[in-house]
């Protein structure tokens, strides 16, 4: 679907198998209404209204206007693939990689087919450095360490790691104008300025959007904080346990690995010590979402079933698909499809979060 983060998608295919120890935003059980149960009697909800966040100011930069309408023009650039001559700053390439994490090789974790622009940071840092001056059919070695605060993955945070680099091909990249005549023709706005107005406007729409969600999110830790549960739904609890167990076995599968030799070369752990923090991840799962739902229902936040649909009418039509197209595609309804990824819960988030900053208070 749309609205996919580009950070450092170099190593994001290996490092997919996430820490889901840590995942709190699912589905519910396939109930018609999740947590169909007197909310009062499993949880204690702490206050939430008046609760004080960060306030937070927005612009768009000129930077993020360019980096934007970069985005747009590479999907409109001519490639052409260049035989002789090292990589420099700025320029384009094919690569694929095998990696090592702490002396340990990983299966499945190689890129085939990975285009990268040098010097822009879309890697690790001393990748980007260590392309610098190689050749289409060079191969090469890359000692780093992945950062504190890796972002693709939390459990590989300061893990040493050992890349095996080829560069399959190396491409000079043209990209057009952005002129009236292009985007007349190719992005539906008469003229250039008028694209760049509108661009401005989503830009800053968007980062609005996700400016409250972290004030949301802010004040949400703090009733998290304060709020205590009574006893757990245990059928909520045991279908989260074995949600995320499942999850975490598939994704193995598809990385060419076990589950066994996950948690033996990758979290260094055993089966019972996994189990055990599969189990605190689902009552903290069913925790948040006793306490989403207490507040939802409390001020009339959740969705109508009309809403719902209208929602994702909307989501089939942003992306040109049918409702036909979309069940062939992906062999489930888009309503199937979003009951099962939990994306019904994920909107209750965003106007529950939004309810408390309209609630809170900036300081």
């Amino acid at each position: 679907m749309k609205k996919q983060t580009a950070v450092r998608r170099f190593v994001s295919a290996m490092l997919a198998i996430p820490m889901m120890l840590t995942a709190v935003t699912l589905t519910g059980c396939g109930a018609d209404k999740p947590y169909d149960i007197r909310l009062q009697d499993y949880v204690k909800v702490g206050e939430y209204q008046g609760i004080s966040y960060t306030d937070f100011k927005i612009r768009v930069t000129e930077k993020e206007i360019q980096e934007e309408v970069e985005k747009v023009l590479q999907k409109y650039s001519v490639q052409t693939e260049r035989t002789e001559g090292p990589l420099e700053e700025g320029d384009y390439a094919n690569i694929q990689y095998k990696l090592e994490v702490d002396g340990s090789k990983l299966n499945g974790a190689a890129s085939q087919y990975y285009t990268v622009q040098v010097g822009k940071e879309a890697i690790l840092e001393d990748i980007d450095k260590a392309l610098v001056g190689k050749e289409a059919g060079e191969t090469f070695e890359v000692k780093t360490t992945f950062p504190e605060d890796f972002e693709m993955n939390a459990h590989m945070a300061g893990k040493e790691a050992l890349f095996t680099i080829t560069v399959n091909k190396i491409f000079d990249v043209t990209l057009p104008a952005l002129d009236d005549a292009f985007v007349s023709e190719n992005l539906g706005f008469e003229t250039a300025d008028a694209y760049l107005e509108n661009l401005e406007e989503s830009l800053y729409d968007q980062k609005q959007k996700d400016a409250r969600y972290q004030a949301g999110e802010e004040i949400w830790n703090k009733v998290l904080e304060s709020s205590e549960v009574l006893k757990y739904p245990e059928d909520e609890v045991k279908n989260k346990q074995t949600a995320l167990t499942e999850s975490f076995r598939i994704i193995c599968e598809k990385y060419g690995t076990s589950l066994e030799e996950a948690l033996d070369s990758i979290l260094k752990t055993d089966e019972a010590a996994f189990m055990e923090n599969i189990r605190i991840s689902a009552e903290n799962a069913v925790k948040e979402e006793m306490i989403l739902y207490y507040i939802a229902r409390e001020n009339s936040l959740e969705m109508t079933p009309q809403e719902q649909q209208a929602y994702l009418n909307d989501v089939l039509a942003e992306n040109g698909i049918t409702a036909r197209e979309f069940k062939e595609k992906y062999s489930a309804s888009i309503e199937e499809y979003a009951e099962e990824s939990g994306i019904m819960t994920s909107l209750l988030y965003e106007r529950v979060f939004d309810f408390l900053v309209e609630n809170g208070v900036p300081k």
